[in-house]
């Protein structure tokens, strides 16, 4: 029930902003960017008032999306909207697709996880609906696999280091991108299993291989897939405002 109210929720949520301020100046719809931005910054980062762990870190895609969308919107990046709009939203759909509110409806960590993922979708999808950032070209798929694979790179190397020092019991292992834990992997998906079947470990530091490239190979095929989706949608959009500007009378009565 939470999970769909949600869904529609935030659907309804982006179609009234979009028909409110499509009309708006440039000024005014790029302030409303700015301003969903920075409010997501700052939900962002609100768990650290609960007190500092590296597992807290806005490291997971859709939590450094903030910083990424902050950067993009003052310097108006193009590159970086290309990737963002690419790998942002598909990290965000898989989120709400296997989200399980097993816990109390209202409880802190569901009311986060439903902000923190409602503003990964609403920015770039607005910053495309109200024109602050033009469509998709071919260059979005070399900007998401540059983008992408230097995070991807950082969050490895960080998280196996950082699981590899601190063994202390009151320790929560960082499990950025779901790539240090097979386990995690395949409570969310079970036909993933095999994933694990090789493990290195080097004198603390541990990791799985075949979940690390898995992992990375089927994110960055659903990029492509998304990509030539919008492409899709892109021309399917036009041929509709072309056949409905051809099928108006020449004169009208008035």
């Amino acid at each position: 029930g939470l999970h769909l109210l949600w869904l529609g929720c935030l659907t309804v949520e982006i179609i009234l902003l979009h028909f409110i301020f499509r009309n708006r100046s440039e000024k005014d719809k790029y302030m409303l960017l700015l301003f969903l931005v920075l409010a997501q910054v700052m939900h962002t980062t609100s768990p650290m008032i609960r007190g500092f762990t590296f597992s807290r870190l806005p490291l997971q895609l859709c939590n450094i999306a903030a910083f990424f969308y902050l950067y993009m919107i003052i310097k108006k990046d193009k590159k970086i909207f290309n990737f963002c709009f690419l790998a942002n939203l598909v990290g965000a759909a898989i989120a709400m697709v296997l989200v399980d509110f097993n816990e109390e409806a209202l409880s802190f960590w569901n009311i986060h996880y439903i902000y923190e993922h409602s503003f990964v979708v609403i920015v770039p999808v607005l910053s495309v609906t109200l024109g602050i950032f033009p469509r998709l070209d071919k260059s979005a798929i070399k900007n998401m696999l540059v983008y992408f694979s230097a995070y991807f790179a950082f969050i490895f190397v960080f998280g196996t280091v950082v699981n590899g020092l601190d063994a202390t019991p009151d320790f929560f292992p960082v499990n950025h991108f779901y790539m240090f834990n097979p386990g995690v992997a395949v409570d969310y998906l079970p036909f993933v299993g095999f994933t694990g079947a090789i493990h290195w470990e080097f004198k603390g530091f541990e990791v799985y291989p075949l979940l690390v490239a898995t992992i990375y190979v089927v994110f960055i095929a659903l990029n492509i897939l998304f990509y030539f989706i919008t492409i899709g949608i892109y021309k399917l959009t036009d041929a509709v405002k072309a056949s409905s500007k051809a099928s108006k009378p020449l004169f009208q009565l008035k």
